[in-house]
């Protein structure tokens, strides 16, 4: 699938996070900044259900900017994965540290999404024909 770039760019911030979304193709790039943690997840969170309200079924999240997740970061990436599912869509995590790719591997998070190294493979999986993880 070819894509002639960005349909569109969204930043919100709120509670020490700032969270910057473009739409390309049919997959919303989520880029959060700073840790994804209890006292941060809100504005991830509200950024996923705005999303989710105006349909999107795939997210990518773009972790070059995030340096930590703590449970309550992995529950919400996994609950939403799930919520995605249901609607036949689905979410992949990219672009990690290895700091934060050891915390993935850590909860076994690859079963509920894909995770991909690069921008360039997370857009080969996501717009070509990579269905996502195994159920």
């Amino acid at each position: 699938m070819r894509c002639t770039g960005a349909e569109s760019f969204v930043t919100g911030e709120a509670a020490d996070m700032k969270v910057e979304i473009k739409k390309y193709c049919n997959v919303a790039i989520v880029k959060p900044h700073g840790d994804i943690r209890v006292k941060t997840i809100l504005a991830l969170k509200s950024q996923f259900e705005a999303l989710e309200k105006e349909g999107v079924a795939k997210i990518a999240v773009d972790l070059s900017m995030v340096d930590f997740l703590d449970s309550s970061g992995i529950g919400l990436l996994a609950n939403f994965a799930k919520r995605l599912h249901k609607r036949n869509g689905r979410m992949c995590l990219y672009n990690y540290s290895d700091d934060v790719k050891h915390l993935l591997d850590i909860t076994g998070i690859e079963q509920a999404m894909n995770l991909y190294d690069t921008e360039e493979q997370m857009k080969q999986g996501m717009m070509g024909g990579d269905d996502g993880p195994a159920s």
